[in-house]
């Protein structure tokens, strides 16, 4: 599952970042949870609220290269995160965009 999270992310970093620029992925663990961050160069993300991108069918393609979204990966992810007691969000960077996933460390 969290694979399926993982793919879905870097690919939508991927496809939205600025031509030849690098897609930076970090983990750490931060106050009992394993933190994974998924940051790319790119345009910022338009919605208001910026949570409307992991609603079902919701797609921004501009500044998206070649392919087609529609809607489903980032809805996907937050489903799944969700059902891990995690948590996934994006926020807008100075140059791009940042997702966080954060889930509870088992222990």
């Amino acid at each position: 599952m969290l694979e399926s999270v993982l793919t879905a992310i870097i690919n939508n970093a991927k496809d939205f970042r600025a031509l030849d620029t690098d897609i930076i992925v970090d983990g750490y663990l931060e106050q009992g949870d394993a933190v994974i961050t998924i940051k790319n160069n790119g345009p910022h993300i338009a919605n208001d609220p910026i949570e409307e991108i992991f609603e079902y069918g919701v797609s921004v393609r501009d500044g998206a290269e070649e392919g087609e979204h529609l809607g489903q990966g980032l809805y996907m992810a937050k489903t799944f995160v969700s059902r891990l007691s995690g948590s996934l969000t994006a926020r807008n960077l100075g140059d791009g965009v940042c997702f966080e996933i954060r889930l509870p460390c088992v222990g």
